[in-house]
């Protein structure tokens, strides 16, 4: 928490209509007014974590999951900005109370992604009080800065309220997905599919699954698959339904696997299968997804 320097993170001014900017700029304002945090000194295990972080970064270095959260937390430790942005995150997923704490740290050294962790702070309610228009505030500060996370993450957000949010959604996914984000191309191929935010057109839900499928997706490559077998904007194909679901299986997406299982055991889309009809649905099963 900051000491000194008021409530942390500033509480929202309701006027009637919440003004995201200006309660970003309080808490800028607030990081800028506090004491400043001092980092663990650079040296011994802190030096070293800072400089195998750095190298991470720059993709020359490989760690297991282990070592780099421990490196990470060391170098956070010691201010290494990079660290302290992953660090707020990874705190932000798992809901901890100090998340906010560690997203002020990284906004102070100049990480706009670390309005994600704030976001998440605020959206789960962990350490502040839960509030979805704060975390929504946060979230476009990300996305303003140009963050991949913070646009999906708004958009997402966004597309749970109203008819006018739905617009604006639409809007962040049309633009992540310009800058080639397969993620939002696929969330775009669910705004036409939905008609969210906008009209309503199979057709092109299924182009931009698709081409949402070719740049790596896994959640667009089942999503090619149901077309496929449903005959949704294309001929019912069974087996290019297979062959679609067995993509996204092979990027370990559980829906997937566990359809192609049952085709595979059925016969549907060629002759049955039982050894790979058993590993799919068994690899499903272990992701918590099982069923006839």
């Amino acid at each position: 928490m900051i000491d000194r320097a008021g409530t942390w993170p500033p509480e929202a001014d309701h006027d009637g209509a919440r003004d995201a900017a200006r309660w970003r700029a309080s808490v800028l304002a607030a990081i800028a007014a506090a004491p400043p945090w001092t980092p663990s000194p650079m040296a011994g295990a802190h030096a070293v974590a800072c400089d195998r972080w750095s190298a991470i970064e720059r993709d020359e270095l490989k760690a297991s999951p282990d070592e780099l959260k421990a490196w990470r937390a060391l170098a956070a430790e010691a201010g290494e900005p990079g660290a302290l942005a992953d660090h707020a995150l990874m705190l932000g997923h798992k809901g901890e109370p100090e998340t906010a704490t560690w997203a002020r740290r990284a906004l102070a050294a100049g990480r706009p992604g670390a309005w994600n962790a704030l976001a998440m702070a605020y959206d789960r309610g962990a350490g502040v009080p839960a509030d979805r228009g704060l975390a929504i505030a946060a979230w476009r500060g990300a996305a303003e800065a140009g963050d991949a996370h913070g646009i999906h993450a708004l958009a997402d957000a966004l597309g749970r309220g109203d008819q006018a949010d739905q617009v604006e959604a639409r809007a962040w996914f049309e633009h992540a997905a310009g800058q080639g984000d397969a993620n939002a191309v696929a969330a775009l191929g669910d705004c036409w599919a939905d008609g969210l935010g906008g009209e309503a057109d199979a057709e092109m839900a299924l182009r931009c699954w698709l081409a949402a499928a070719k740049g790596g997706s896994a959640y667009a490559s089942f999503k090619v698959g149901t077309c496929a077998e449903h005959g949704m904007a294309t001929p019912r194909d069974l087996a290019v339904a297979a062959g679609y679901y067995q993509q996204a299986a092979d990027r370990d997406y559980p829906p997937a696997m566990l359809r192609l299982g049952r085709l595979w055991r059925d016969g549907e889309a060629g002759e049955p299968d039982a050894e790979a009809a058993t590993y799919w649905l068994a690899k499903a099963a272990e992701r918590g997804l099982a069923g006839p």
